[in-house]
């Protein structure tokens, strides 16, 4: 009898421990299973702040890029329904979404040892007419070649002569550079060697510097809806940022008819910019969804001249 007793015991016992183990593996099993889903959640959220800020930042560098060459007098900014202002008459906060500018050709001035424009006009030379700029130092055929290898053609160029005023009662503004009319720019019928021609002998202030461009930009939100938002998990407004170039203002062209582009970047939440004098300041942010929450980077950038 005693020995049924005692074996009963230490069965009970046996038992009492296997489910303590039971509870302690339940409890170890349930910590280690929280901090799995919180270290699992916690790199989500980092990749997304990593992938955001990263797309913010290579997206704001572009921008940057393009910007440091651009004609000051002719940045703008645009509502979706056409107005513009000047930059530096644009807030932050302000509704106009498109930034657009026209740019000096960089890519022949800079990038062999002997630029294809020297930027340099003799006022005082025999040659130099009102329709005829001699300009030495220059090697425009380069120029031609190299304009003609990125897209476009000598024929698209115009000419900016340096200083404030085009001539004595006509100001460089953007409005008179192509984006109302082309009164103060001055459209280029062919280049060779060190001589430029161009198509209009109005009264310019012919100064003895000048930048030769051949290209606008414009960077243009376009809005993701329907189906393609659902796809990216947002459930409110997203844009896809796009650059668009190689069109001539000064010609008629505008950038949502004529311009070549391509994509900056995705998942757009917020563009804004304003200027002042020659500095320009944007704010881009980029967003991505993790599910029932977004992930938001924004960079900041001044581009100062």
């Amino acid at each position: 009898m005693m020995k049924n007793t005692h074996t009963s015991f230490k069965r009970g016992l046996t038992m009492l421990e296997l489910v303590f183990v039971i509870v302690i593996l339940g409890i170890v099993a349930s910590i280690a299973s929280s901090i799995i889903v919180q270290l699992y959640e916690s790199y989500i959220v980092q990749r997304a702040l990593h992938r955001t800020s990263t797309k913010a930042e290579l997206a704001a560098t572009q921008i940057v890029n393009r910007l440091t060459y651009r004609i000051s007098s002719s940045v703008i900014g645009r509502k979706l329904d056409g107005t513009y202002l000047p930059i530096d008459q644009i807030l932050l906060n302000d509704d106009y979404k498109i930034l657009e500018w026209i740019a000096y050709d960089n890519d022949s001035f800079s990038t062999q040892s002997k630029p294809g424009w020297s930027g340099f006009c003799d006022v005082n030379a025999l040659a130099t007419t009102k329709t005829n700029i001699s300009t030495p130092g220059s090697n425009l055929s380069d120029t031609s070649t190299i304009i003609g290898n990125l897209g476009g053609a000598i024929g698209d160029a115009a000419i900016i002569f340096a200083g404030h005023e085009y001539s004595s009662t006509i100001n460089y503004i953007a409005a008179c550079m192509g984006f109302s009319d082309s009164t103060c720019i001055s459209p280029v019928s062919a280049a060779n060697g060190t001589s430029i021609t161009i198509t209009d002998d109005n009264p310019k202030v012919m100064t003895d510097q000048y930048k030769l461009a051949w290209s606008a930009y414009a960077i243009v939100p376009t809005e993701v809806t329907g189906s393609n938002l659902t796809e990216r998990g947002f459930n409110s407004a997203v844009y896809d940022l796009a650059l668009h170039y190689n069109y001539q203002p000064w010609k008629g062209d505008d950038y949502n008819t004529t311009s070549s582009n391509s994509l900056l970047v995705e998942n757009v939440v917020s563009f804004r910019f304003t200027g002042k004098g020659d500095t320009i300041r944007f704010k881009i942010c980029v967003a991505e969804s993790i599910g029932d929450s977004n992930i938001t980077s924004c960079k900041e950038k001044a581009v100062i001249r």
